[in-house]
């Protein structure tokens, strides 16, 4: 991942990597989670340096239907290190049966 994001950066240049970055650093996600009523599945992997556990583990929690999957041996970007696995702790999670609004 760290050399798609290198060059996905340095292609696009400076100014535009800065604004990036302040878009990353400014994304409250965890004050957002709040206004998602929707089955949401987190995922982390072990080896995500980026995104401590305890912060997944919360957020998971903060939605009210919230599903954290743990990927073991994944850094942060699991569906370029551990595709398989992404799509295993996917597929179930968007092929279950959802629950209908009452009308």
């Amino acid at each position: 991942l760290a050399w798609v994001a290198l060059t996905d950066y340095a292609s696009s240049g400076i100014r535009r990597y800065l604004q990036t970055l302040r878009s990353m650093v400014d994304n409250h996600i965890a004050e957002k989670v709040l206004r998602i009523s929707q089955p949401t599945l987190v995922v982390w992997g072990t080896r995500d340096y980026i995104v401590p556990y305890a912060f997944v583990t919360s957020l998971a929690v903060s939605l009210p239907r919230g599903t954290l999957a743990v990927i073991p041996g994944a850094a942060h970007g699991i569906n370029y290190s551990h595709p398989e696995a992404f799509t295993a702790a996917l597929l179930p999670f968007l092929l279950a049966p959802q629950e209908r609004p009452s009308a």
